[in-house]
């Protein structure tokens, strides 16, 4: 990828979301599909390749608004034009020590209750199994389902909760996460909440 892209960017941060750099067809190929998975918005392998000058194109490529956007709900904003905004990809903004609120999955009791809430208006009632493992009890307004299966090992306030094992829909283990951007907000429950 040329430095005078001036999607540079848009594209590392996509190529980061993918776990890979796009260099060939097949990685072209595997970005559509999780593209399509994610956004359930289709981005041809042609339009990919285009954009990253794969075809030679580099520069002369104008992507569309709807592609930019489509990228930038892959990659956790609402549009583009959010992206930009919100673009702060440099060394000193992808690290950082964290000092808020926090609770290891690991002392959290067996049947204990936490809920869960991330922008913009998502909720989950979960209850610990034991062995970093919680099940979902209720939700509102997210792609997770009552009944599914999780693990995870810590809840920290403001921070991404990142799921893994986490069975959905009877559906093969995978990954997951809550408040990739602004965050989590997470309360334990007593008793009788």
């Amino acid at each position: 990828m040329n430095e005078e892209n001036k999607y540079i960017d848009l594209c590392r941060a996509v190529e980061k979301c993918a776990g890979r750099k796009m260099v060939t067809p097949r990685d072209f190929e595997y970005l559509s599909v999780c593209i399509e998975q994610l956004t359930h918005q289709h981005l041809g392998v042609s339009t990919l390749k285009r954009l990253w000058g794969y075809l030679g194109e580099e520069g002369k490529c104008t992507p569309r608004q709807y592609t930019l956007d489509i990228l930038s709900r892959y990659v956790g904003y609402k549009s583009y034009e959010a992206f930009q905004q919100g673009s702060t990809l440099t060394s000193e903004s992808d690290s950082d020590f964290v000092n808020a609120q926090s609770i290891s999955a690991d002392r959290i009791a067996e049947k204990e209750r936490i809920r869960i809430m991330w922008n913009p208006d998502r909720v989950m009632i979960v209850r610990c199994e034991g062995d970093n493992t919680f099940i979902v009890e209720e939700v509102m307004n997210s792609k997770l389902s009552v009944g599914d299966c999780f693990c995870c090992d810590r809840f920290t306030q403001g921070e991404p909760l990142f799921l893994y094992n986490l069975v959905h829909e009877d559906n093969k283990p995978t990954g997951y996460v809550c408040g990739r951007l602004g965050g989590i907000r997470y309360n334990v429950l007593t008793a009788m909440d």
